[in-house]
């Protein structure tokens, strides 16, 4: 039985990153219908985070992600939102800063918001790091494959 744990290992978790992936393209993909409206970014700044990770010095990993919040009205009601786009928007020190740099405190924003959940929203109509997941999920499967042959 212990020889299958790694091929249901890695399909699960392929399937879970394929999914994931996915899903995160359909909803960005639904942004791009959503209604726009005028917006004020509230607050824009790197948040820095530590994970445990056994594989880095001091099993600390350093997480950067842009940190941006921003107003918008809706047929007269206020909504603070927080969602730059779907998926996931951690990413490394550098590009976080660019991100944070698009969006400077005090200046104006086009926010695009759910017509059904005026209080969900997005700055950006992509879905970070989809491509990525799919394709992680994928390898998976390869290496899923790749175990079950190794069975044989």
């Amino acid at each position: 039985m212990t020889s299958w744990l790694p091929v249901i290992f890695f399909v699960v978790l392929g399937i879970f990153l394929i999914v994931q992936g996915v899903l995160a393209r359909n909803r960005a993909r639904e942004t791009e219908s959503w209604p726009m409206v005028p917006g004020t970014i509230l607050s824009s700044e790197v948040v820095t985070s530590f994970e445990y990770d056994s594989d880095a010095p001091n099993n600390q990993r350093t997480k950067y992600t842009p940190s941006i919040n921003y107003q918008y009205s809706v047929m007269g009601q206020v909504f603070t939102a927080r969602r730059i786009s779907f998926g996931d928007n951690s990413a490394s020190r550098k590009k976080c800063k660019e991100i944070v740099a698009r969006y400077p405190a005090g200046s104006p924003v086009n926010v695009r918001y759910n017509p059904e959940k005026p209080e969900e929203a997005v700055l950006e109509t992509n879905a970070k790091g989809s491509t990525g997941n799919i394709i992680l999920g994928i390898v998976f499967f390869i290496l899923a494959i790749f175990f079950l042959f190794q069975m044989k």
